[in-house]
Parts: C-alpha cells; structure tokens; sequence
C-alpha cells in the first residue's frame, strides 16, 4: 500500500502519516481524548492532549508515538483510570504536552482530520490557548485569557458528563 505523503507545511515537520490513518487517530482522540491546560497557583503553565487507554493496549500508543515522533506514554494512578473509565485495569496515556510539537504535529492534525463530537467545542478553546502559549502570551497579559478558557474546558467536559 502506497502512503500518501501529508504536505510538511501542514505539519511543520517532514515524515509520512497515511490519511486514513490520521482519521482514525481523530477519531480516537474524540473518543478517548482529554485536552487539559494546566495552571498551578493560577499560572497558566501549558497545555496537553491525554489519549488514555487499557495497559493491554501499549502498542497502539507506541504506535502513535512512533507515526507522529512527539510526546510520551505513561502510566496512569488508579484515581486517573477510573476517571477515564478504565475501571480495575492497569491504564497508560499517550501525552503531548511540548508547544512545538501541540502546535507542528497535533493541531494541523486535528484542524484537517476534525473532531465530530462535542468534544470539538473544547479542541477549539484549547487549540485557542495553545497559540496563546506558542506566541508567549501567558507570561504577559494573555494569563487571564487562557485561564478564562482553562475554565470554559472544565465547565463544558463537567456539561457532556451530565448529559450523557
């Protein structure tokens, strides 16, 4: 089978990413997916995509890790996989949280392979922090912003929980 090459201005970075595939990785994300920005002491700090799943599923992670070459697998605490549903089971995420490679890799990804749940709705708000972050803007007057969107993410994932 013949990989179709994605264009590297799209990604920022030169390597091969089938486009069937990289629907299949959106849509992993709107399913198993987080998008956290993450603020100590009401500090913006950064922003990170979580994909968690079964620890019996590694090497889809590492399969991930090696196709889009950015972020990490970790383990996840018991508390953190049964907030991901993954109860009485071992769980491991995929993480992204370096600005270069959310903003290069993960965000021209998402914006040509687009969520189709209510989960776009907070990739917006977080797609929208991280060029904040990406530009320097949370160490200058963007702090509140990005926290006011920090804020719009939880709001709007505490709404879908509900009304599920």
């Amino acid at each position: 089978m013949t990989r179709k090459r994605i264009d590297a201005p799209v990604f920022g970075l030169d390597f091969n990413v089938e486009p069937l595939w990289c629907a299949w990785f959106a849509g992993l994300v709107d399913g198993e997916g987080c998008f956290t920005i993450r603020a100590i002491r009401g500090q913006p700090e950064r922003v990170e995509l979580k994909v968690a799943l079964r620890a019996d599923e590694k090497e889809v992670l590492n399969e991930i890790k090696m196709r889009l070459k950015c972020g990490h697998i970790c383990a996840m605490s018991n508390r953190s996989a049964r907030l991901h549903g993954k109860l009485g089971a071992d769980g491991l995420q995929y993480r992204v949280s370096a600005i270069n490679e959310v903003c290069n890799i993960i965000i021209p990804l998402i914006d040509k392979y687009p969520l189709r749940t209510r989960k776009q709705k907070r990739y917006l708000k977080w797609r929208e922090a991280a060029l904040m972050f990406q530009q320097g803007q949370h160490l200058k007057d963007g702090k509140t912003s990005i926290l006011k969107l920090k804020m719009e993410i939880t709001a709007e994932g505490k709404r879908s929980l509900r009304n599920d």
